[in-house]
């Protein structure tokens, strides 16, 4: 189960950095005054593919344990539903 569990985390990873840059990119801001900072140091991409491969190689290297990596999951999953509803409010918002 935990091979599995460690894909979806990298899934997820992917898929929050896309919806992130896709914010940012529609006039969002970013709430986590760290990656605010890591943004303006390097940039959103550069920050968020270090920072995303940084925590999916943690991971796989150093988590065995099945249960937290569900509710780590479950935590970046519910981080993705937030980022895609203030996606879908920032297009629906540009609609005339």
């Amino acid at each position: 189960m935990t091979p599995y569990l460690i894909i979806l985390f990298a899934i997820l990873q992917l898929l929050d950095a896309a919806l992130t840059v896709a914010v940012l990119r529609r006039g969002g801001r970013e709430l986590n005054p760290v990656m605010r900072q890591a943004f303006d140091l390097v940039g959103v991409i550069p920050a968020l593919l270090i920072l995303k491969l940084g925590l999916v190689a943690l991971v796989w290297w150093a988590v065995t344990d099945w249960r937290f990596l569900a509710a780590f999951d479950a935590g970046y999953a519910g981080l993705c539903v937030w980022n895609a509803y203030q996606l879908i409010k920032q297009i629906n918002k540009a609609k005339p």
